[in-house]
């Protein structure tokens, strides 16, 4: 567990990245896995990534960055040399940063037409890594039978903890299933114990893969999971925006979400994973929002991030888009 100040009367501001998904072509395990024009798009990292990282973080300004999965593809690094680049690329701006896992970043092994490759160093590496080589992120692996990167921090002002946010693998690595394991479940229920013991504490999660709900959301209030709420960063007269371009690629788990509402603390959930949706829609009472991806990486469209501002109760989601 993790602790992140506050300063009175000074609004708190995170900064949600997502889908980075660094491909260093050269490093590719079958050797027609990118076509020609790819490769020679996707040689220059900053060109293709650092830069725009670069600019959100000097226009936002944030005191926290959570980046929520696929930071790399792990497919494509094999050496682990474009994580290690990411971390370099965090570590320089010295300001509190934190991770989850999607299910690009620790893949080992994948399967490409009639072979199978063995490719990426996996999230055991990745973990070690930042543990050894990282002054300002906060990220824990926690216990690895749970998957990797579970694990919470608290938003303290004046020793008073305020907020927290909570931090899930999703799982999805190829050879695995996605959404939370049963350990997860249990482990989720402790940390939530642990938090509301002297009463409900406003919450935040951070995920990587979307929940079913992200559907029903978008059907429920738009009529279909494709939809257009607002292209711009404005909101409607619901407090929603943004548009879904891709249908949602989901884990479906009924018990995760009522428990989550039964909790009443949890005001906003924050995911990636689908590279060119960005809605954001509040549905029983909790706010279902997309990031937006940052970089060319893969497929990609509308390019930005989120920043997410806390006000003592309080909280504002807004797109930042380049």
């Amino acid at each position: 567990m993790f602790t992140l100040k506050k300063d009175k009367n000074k609004p708190f501001i995170i900064l949600q990245l997502t889908d980075l998904q660094i491909i260093d072509p050269h490093q590719r395990c079958a050797p027609d896995r990118l076509r020609e024009d790819e490769i020679k798009t996707w040689e220059d990292v900053d060109e293709c990534a650092f830069n725009q990282v670069r600019k959100l973080v000097d226009m936002v300004k944030p005191d926290w960055i959570i980046h929520t999965g696929d930071q790399v593809y792990g497919e494509f690094d094999k050496k682990g040399t474009s994580f290690k680049k990411y971390v370099k690329l965090m570590e320089s701006f010295k300001i509190p940063w934190s991770f989850v896992n999607g299910n690009h970043d620790g893949e080992i092994i994948i399967p490409w037409k009639d072979k199978t490759y063995k490719c990426g160093k996996g999230c055991k590496w990745q973990a070690d890594y930042v543990k050894n080589h990282t002054k300002y992120c906060l990220y824990e692996s926690g216990d690895r039978k749970m998957g990797f990167g579970n694990y919470y921090i608290r938003l303290k002002e004046d020793n008073k903890t305020i907020w927290s946010f909570i931090m899930m693998d999703t799982h999805g690595a190829r050879e695995e299933g996605i959404g939370p394991y049963q350990s997860q479940m249990k482990w989720l229920k402790r940390v939530f114990n642990n938090l509301n013991k002297n009463g409900p504490i406003n919450n935040f999660m951070f995920y990587h893969i979307p929940n079913y709900e992200f559907v029903l959301a978008a059907t429920k209030y738009y009529g279909d999971q494709l939809c257009t709420i607002t292209t711009d960063g404005t909101k409607n007269e619901r407090g929603d925006f943004g548009e879904n371009k891709e249908r949602v690629c989901f884990f479906k788990d009924e018990s995760f979400w009522n428990y989550i509402k039964s909790q009443g603390s949890t005001k906003a959930i924050f995911v990636g994973h689908d590279h060119v949706n960005d809605s954001s829609i509040e549905y029983e009472g909790i706010r279902l929002t997309y990031g937006v991806k940052v970089g060319i990486y893969d497929y990609h469209c509308q390019q930005g991030a989120t920043k997410i501002t806390i006000n003592d109760d309080c909280y504002y989601i807004e797109q930042i888009l380049l």
